[in-house]
């Protein structure tokens, strides 16, 4: 109750200056909307109570559309963010109605984890209670493929070589998982898939020129 008092006292006393104050930033806000914001904001809020608050917006695609455009599906930005071919209302969040291109882009590859063939470091939603950075995970999948429209093969794959150093002595298996971008596993029964693994060996070997007789045996590719 004494700090309270304190509080309140001190603040009862000086409640002159408290408002001189308070007076003064509005002034000058509205004094900044009005001059070099004024191209920017639109012209209602210079006249808010509450200078804070979200301000309305639209997202005008169908405004903005090409010509060229209006008679196909994969119409441009907004298509690709999952909105439809229409403005919007005006409001303070606007949300998509569909997120698939956003979600299925691509999905995960996990192979024989025993050998650590997974060597491609990921990025995982972000997680605003603990921090404003992606989260990411290291030596998680083998590669990531790049999903095609509908019907049409997907062929693109990103990934690093993986290297084995000291060489495996032997690789008689071979595992493969898939994995969406949520990290959950993939069931392809229904849609079969094929690919090619490459492994290769390399190895320096002593020539008739060379003055080292010996023989050595470099890492492994996968």
């Amino acid at each position: 109750m004494n700090n309270y008092r304190r509080v309140y006292n001190s603040i009862f006393n000086n409640a002159d200056t408290v408002s001189s104050i308070n007076a003064q930033v509005q002034a000058d806000l509205q004094a900044l909307i009005l001059g070099d914001l004024r191209f920017i904001l639109p012209s209602n809020v210079a006249f808010r109570e509450r200078f804070e608050d979200p301000i309305e917006f639209k997202l005008p695609f169908s405004t903005i559309m090409p010509e060229t455009n209006r008679t196909i599906d994969e119409y441009g930005m907004g298509y690709n963010l999952g909105y439809a071919k229409r403005d919007t209302d005006f409001n303070t969040i606007h949300r998509a109605e569909s997120f698939f291109k956003i979600l299925d882009d691509y999905i995960y590859l996990k192979m024989n984890p025993e050998y650590n063939m997974n060597r491609l470091d990921i990025s995982r939603k972000e997680n605003f209670k603990e921090t404003q950075d992606p989260t990411a995970e290291s030596q998680l999948y083998n590669c990531k493929l790049l999903l095609n429209n509908f019907g049409q093969y997907a062929q693109t794959v990103i990934q690093n070589p993986v290297f084995f150093n000291p060489p495996i002595g032997k690789l008689d298996k071979l595992s493969f998982q898939w994995y969406d971008i949520t990290g959950q596993l993939i069931d392809n029964a229904e849609c079969e898939w094929s690919g090619a693994v490459q492994v290769v060996e390399r190895m320096d070997v002593a020539t008739a020129d060379s003055t080292d007789g010996g023989r050595a045996v470099l890492p492994g590719q996968i």
